[in-house]
């Protein structure tokens, strides 16, 4: 699969012309075949429209609250997607926030896609836990895929939170389409769902939210709190290598005190068959 001939829907809002621009430069840097959506905004969508696509009972009994206009304005972009997909038949498609940051790691994944199972039809190129973004998302150890020697696929074992990027197949869209006749949850928990999905999330993330641009952080005091913790995390990662390290150094340690035990036990055993 050549990557620039895999077509790229970015969802932006018309007002969003920084994010707009932001996204813009990222894909003709990488020469990527790129199509920007315009996104409903939830907040200008009267009650009668709300009251077509979405169930508010639906809504509790499924998430245990009611959605937010903001939430079914962001199912809307995306279904717009998923129906043009089937429409024109586009049989794989990248769907993109327009708050979002990448570089040539994308596009090394992409470029080894044909490596991908061949069941596939969901990969979140980001993620991470939906109770915490600065958790990455549980996944099993076992079925794990290779598709270069620094990116792997797995199955995740919980909601892996990412729609802001992700890869998906024809066959995706359609499910996805059949699960948006009535709005009931928010889209992670549709896209990062394998109830219905063969789903597969992408170890480590390509893609990742722009602090600068997103709306998740709206000062600067959350962005550096967020930055900190994410050094803290480096720190924490590098420290537990070390641990590794000074464990296996231990083990190698108490494994040469056996073997010179041994030895000596040994020497001892067969000194003393000499006066028996």
């Amino acid at each position: 699969m050549i990557v620039n001939q895999m077509p790229i829907f970015i969802i932006n809002l018309k007002h969003s012309v920084e994010r707009k621009k932001h996204m813009q430069e990222l894909c003709e840097k990488y020469n990527l075949n790129y199509e920007f959506i315009e996104a409903v905004d939830g907040k200008t969508l009267n009650d009668d429209e709300i009251s077509k696509v979405y169930s508010k009972e639906k809504a509790i009994k499924k998430i245990g609250r009611e959605m937010s206009r903001g939430e079914i304005g962001v199912l809307l972009s995306q279904k717009s997607i998923y129906q043009k997909m089937i429409d024109e038949d586009i049989e794989e498609a990248i769907i993109f926030e327009d708050d979002i940051e990448f570089d040539d790691k994308l596009i090394e994944v992409l470029d080894h896609s044909d490596r991908f199972p061949e069941y596939w039809n969901l990969v979140l190129l980001g993620h991470h836990a939906c109770k915490s973004r600065e958790i990455e998302t549980g996944y099993s150890f076992w079925g794990q895929i290779e598709v270069t020697n620094k990116y792997k696929l797995a199955r995740p074992y919980e909601i892996g939170c990412g729609a802001y990027g992700y890869i998906l197949r024809k066959s995706a869209a359609q499910v996805l389409l059949d699960d948006l006749q009535v709005i009931v949850e928010p889209i992670d928990h549709l896209t990062g769902s394998d109830e219905k999905l063969n789903l597969y999330i992408l170890i480590p993330v390509v893609v990742d939210i722009h602090l600068e641009l997103s709306d998740i952080y709206h000062n600067m005091e959350d962005r550096k709190k967020l930055q900190q913790k994410k050094r803290c995390n480096n720190v924490q990662i590098k420290m537990s290598k070390k641990r590794k390290i000074l464990i296996l150094l231990h083990l190698d340690k108490t494994w040469e005190k056996y073997k010179r035990a041994y030895r000596n036990l040994k020497l001892t055993f067969e000194r003393r068959r000499k006066y028996l």
